[in-house]
């Protein structure tokens, strides 16, 4: 789906869905992420991180585990507000 969105955005001279670095919910991202909180569902994993309201998440395959989605809070950089909804990455890059 990035490569899609990827491909959409050099079409458009521009942005296509997505608009931010997608793994670590940022534009430049910096520092040192650590996992603080994993929960883990019969073959679903998430994984919290800090630094960024984000959580990561996996599902068990054949080969190990892979990336399923992201999901993000929008806040902004003194969390007092938000600056856009809550969604996910499979949801941003489902958009027409």
């Amino acid at each position: 789906m990035i490569k899609r969105d990827d491909a959409r955005a050099i079409a458009a001279g521009g942005i296509a869905n997505l608009d931010f670095e997608p793994y670590l919910n940022s534009q430049d991202p910096e520092g040192r992420y650590d996992v603080v909180r994993v929960e883990v569902n019969h073959d679903v994993c998430r994984s919290w991180l800090s630094q960024r309201d984000i959580i990561a998440e996996t599902k068990r395959s054949d080969s190990g585990w892979v990336f399923s989605n992201f999901y993000y809070n929008f806040f902004s950089e003194d969390h007092k507000r938000k600056e856009a909804p809550d969604d996910n990455l499979v949801h941003i890059l489902s958009r027409p």
